[in-house]
């Protein structure tokens, strides 16, 4: 196991974000939680853990802006990843929260999100003063 421990990734959408699951939860230091909506997920969400909350932006069928909307109170406080099939300005992720991203779906067929979600976790304690060997 590496040296971040399992990370707990909350990810919210459909049909296609239960197909980010799948490719997700062949790695053994991922644990994948699916939600149907952002407000499920906003309950169970325990920031002491190292999480990070990945949306399926096209699977909810909402303008993209207003999802921003909806994460952006929890982007101070966890990675939030948006996964999008449309190319998608980056800079309005990173203006509607710090630790916003948006990636595009292709990215799942290089199999690079597993390694995106990992980073952005040791980058978040990094910020936050946690040793990125912390088991937590």
């Amino acid at each position: 196991m590496s040296e971040l421990g399992r990370v707990r990734v909350h990810l919210v959408g459909g049909v296609a974000a239960h197909q980010v699951a799948e490719r997700l939860e062949s790695r053994p230091d991922l644990e994948v939680i699916c939600h149907r909506t952002l407000e499920e997920a906003a309950a169970v969400i325990d920031l002491t853990q190292a999480v990070v909350l990945v949306v399926d932006v096209d699977s909810l069928e909402q303008w993209p802006g207003a999802i921003m909307e909806k994460v952006a109170p929890l982007s101070p406080h966890l990675p939030v990843v948006l996964v999008m099939s449309a190319p998608y300005d980056l800079e309005v992720a990173a203006r509607h929260g710090p630790n916003m991203i948006a990636v595009q779906r292709d990215l799942l067929a290089g199999g690079g999100l597993p390694d995106l979600l990992r980073g952005e976790v040791a980058r978040r304690r990094l910020r936050i003063g946690r040793p990125a060997t912390d088991e937590r």
